[in-house]
């Protein structure tokens, strides 16, 4: 449906009264006349200026449907397309799409498309695409948002790309910039180059002032845990996967965030937050419905929050330690052979939650290797 209504829209453009190629060159040395007002009941040259709405100027441009004017200062409205050949300052709303060959400054508002390479715009509204120069206040677009500079918001459903970005970038999906000063916030991945701020997302890369660690460790819970780091210092997230005390295919996987902080120029502190979920690794039996290669039995979840002290023994390589917190959340099992208890003997509380899960506390330790 959005490809035919595109091509409606360059055809409908093609069948507009031609110029020759000197009178376009002539057009664009000529400074656009300036009129007050101008109304299109179809397409030009069904308008009050019949095939010369590309020559004016208006402060009101009025378009049943669609409109073609040399430019807009002040307030242009059509039910389906608007498009300027040179600038639009002011007000610029339509049904489908505004497209605009100049610079556009003020508010642009589509239910589908709009586009406007430079000028300086407040809000720019989309239900689909927009496209800036300059955004100081709001893009907003229901798909994708992309402009070079943007001061303010920039949110989309899906993807926003900037090249500097001051304020906040929201993506359902994927924020893509060059330099930020502010935050990323997307529901899957954040991408730029260098940030003052922090991004938040599921996966978090960060070029030039980017945090990256890759550690080794062993715990209370389980002898050996690796786990990966991505994002900036201020705010990192961590995903690690290990193995957990008991028979050979008890697994965790889990998921986490944390913050670094330097002491010195070889000692750092890591304050940080992460939960597991126990997983079982095995071949799926034929007498056993429950199983599977990965088999999640049933809610068996360890809470952690952990203070670790890091010294560097080289450039590339530190080690680290530290005391935590854990608290551990079980249900019953659906196998009861695969009911293996999370938490280790010094407990220091138990309890039950509402539906009926299991809750240990204890104090633990973590140590291990950071590269």
């Amino acid at each position: 449906m959005i490809k035919y209504l595109l091509l409606f829209c360059m055809l409908i453009t093609s069948l507009m009264p031609a110029f020759s190629q000197d009178e376009e060159e002539e057009e664009s040395l000529v400074i656009l006349t300036k009129r007050a007002a101008q109304f299109t009941l179809l397409v030009p040259p069904l308008s009050t200026d019949l095939g010369k709405t590309r020559r004016y100027e208006y402060k009101f441009s009025f378009n049943a449907f669609i409109g073609i004017t040399g430019g807009v200062d002040g307030f242009e409205l059509a039910g389906f397309l608007n498009h300027n050949r040179s600038d639009m300052t002011g007000f610029q709303l339509a049904g489908f799409a505004n497209i605009n060959g100049g610079e556009v400054n003020g508010v642009q508002i589509a239910g589908f498309l709009n586009m406007a390479d430079d000028g300086e715009l407040y809000t720019q509204i989309g239900g689909f695409i927009n496209s800036a120069g300059d955004i100081k206040g709001l893009q907003l677009s229901g798909f994708m948002g992309t402009a070079y500079d943007v001061t303010g918001l920039q949110t989309s459903g899906f993807i926003n790309t900037a090249r500097n970005l001051t304020g906040l970038q929201i993506g359902g999906f994927i924020n893509v910039a060059k330099n930020v000063k502010g935050v990323q916030l997307a529901g899957f991945i954040n991408i730029c180059d260098s940030i003052k701020g922090v991004p938040i997302g599921f996966i978090n890369i960060v070029g030039s002032n980017g945090y990256s660690a890759f550690e080794i460790s062993t715990a209370d819970l389980g002898n050996f845990f690796i786990a990966g780091k991505l994002g900036v210092k201020k705010l990192y997230n961590i995903y690690s996967i290990g193995k957990l005390n008991g028979p050979a295919n008890r697994m965790a996987y889990g998921f986490g965030m944390g913050t670094e902080t330097d002491l010195s120029p070889k000692v750092r502190m890591n304050f940080e937050g992460i939960v597991h979920q126990e997983v079982w690794i095995g071949e799926k039996k034929k007498d056993n419905p429950y199983s599977s290669f990965l088999l999640q039995d049933r809610l068996n979840m360890w809470n952690q929050i952990r203070l670790n002290i890091s010294y560097d023994i080289s450039e590339k390589v530190s080690v680290f330690a530290g005391p935590s917190y854990n608290v551990a959340i079980s249900g019953t099992p659906a196998t009861p052979e695969l009911e293996e208890s999370i938490a280790p003997s010094w407990t220091f509380k138990e309890g039950t939650t509402k539906n009926g899960n299991t809750m240990k506390y204890w104090v633990g330790f973590n140590a291990g290797l950071r590269f």
